[in-house]
């Protein structure tokens, strides 16, 4: 649950989780519209903060277990997206993710990214007319990843946390016109990506439609049994392609995303509990694909590091 919350000045909102909460993370990522999932076992923390700058926004975050995230970044705006730290590369629609790549998406592109354990990233979401001002030719691919150079990774790296730091350090009576904030990063992140060479395509490939397939599949089925007769069927493919394709896009087997998957809509159903509700966690888990309490409670428990109980008991007296 939230251990602090605070606005600050100039509409900057910053918050703090001591463990998974995906709608409460997913309200602090302002202009986005993710689905967040928890998919490495453990205690979980996050530090996330928002602000509004001129026709932007800048998001950012810090997560201590892997998360997927699943959606779209902004329906009305572009994205500048990058990874300032992570203990190991991450995977986007089934390609590595690394430190300091940037990942530019258009206006309603689609997003599947694993971060890794301890990532920070940075999100700048910005209009598209704004950047053609600077002379920048923008792609017409939905997403296209930038890989800068040693030198132009540490030095962008250091200018935007300076930046960072400023826009949250500062208050509101001392703090520089926010347009002005705006319209340099708009400059500057046009300059880094007129300079990279390094270009990497996001396509859609017949692997990543197939992926996607199961992923909704998984999704709108999630209360039934499901085989793998039922996904090989599905796609059309053998159980080894899509043992193969499934984890090469996700970075986890079908049976493993399931599993998660219907941990977190039975967390989200704890979490949304009232006391007068008289909660049935035997029949919440029944309803979402577990037949056996003892697995339920254990698999639960290896992954948000708390019971089922504790999560309700926690809720209730919040």
């Amino acid at each position: 649950m939230p251990n602090s919350q605070e606005k600050m000045p100039n509409s900057i909102q910053r918050t703090s989780l001591d463990c998974f909460d995906g709608d409460a993370m997913t309200a602090m990522i302002k202009g986005t519209s993710l689905n967040l999932y928890q998919v490495e076992k453990g205690a979980f923390e996050t530090h996330l903060f928002s602000t509004t700058l001129g026709n932007g926004l800048i998001n950012r975050g810090y997560y201590s277990r892997s998360v997927l995230s699943e959606g779209i970044l902004s329906q009305e705006l572009m994205s500048c997206s990058f990874l300032n730290n992570t203990s190991k590369p991450g995977i986007l629609e089934g390609k590595p993710l690394e430190k300091n790549n940037i990942l530019l998406s258009a206006e309603n592109a689609p997003l599947d990214c694993i971060m890794s354990a301890e990532s920070q990233w940075t999100s700048f979401q910005f209009k598209r007319k704004d950047m053609l001002k600077t002379g920048l030719t923008l792609p017409t691919e939905d997403s296209l990843v930038f890989k800068l150079n040693p030198g132009a990774e540490e030095k962008f790296s250091t200018e935007m946390n300076q930046l960072l730091h400023y826009i949250q350090q500062t208050d509101e009576a001392n703090m520089v016109n926010t347009d002005i904030l705006y319209q340099h990063l708009v400059s500057r992140f046009a300059y880094v990506l007129e300079e990279t060479k390094s270009v990497t395509p996001l396509k859609a490939k017949e692997s990543t439609l197939l992926a996607k397939k199961i992923y909704h599949y998984i999704h709108e089925h999630a209360s039934f049994p499901i085989q793998m007769m039922h996904l090989t069927a599905l796609i059309g493919k053998s159980e080894r392609t899509v043992e193969r394709i499934f984890k090469q896009y996700f970075s986890l087997s079908p049976y493993t995303y399931l599993k998660v998957h219907r941990l977190h809509l039975i967390r989200n159903r704890l979490l949304d509990i009232s006391v007068e509700s008289g909660a049935n966690i035997t029949h919440i888990a029944m309803e979402n694909g577990f037949m056996s309490m003892g697995y339920f409670s254990k698999e639960y428990k290896k992954l948000f590091n708390e019971t089922p109980t504790e999560t309700l008991n926690k809720r209730v007296s919040a």
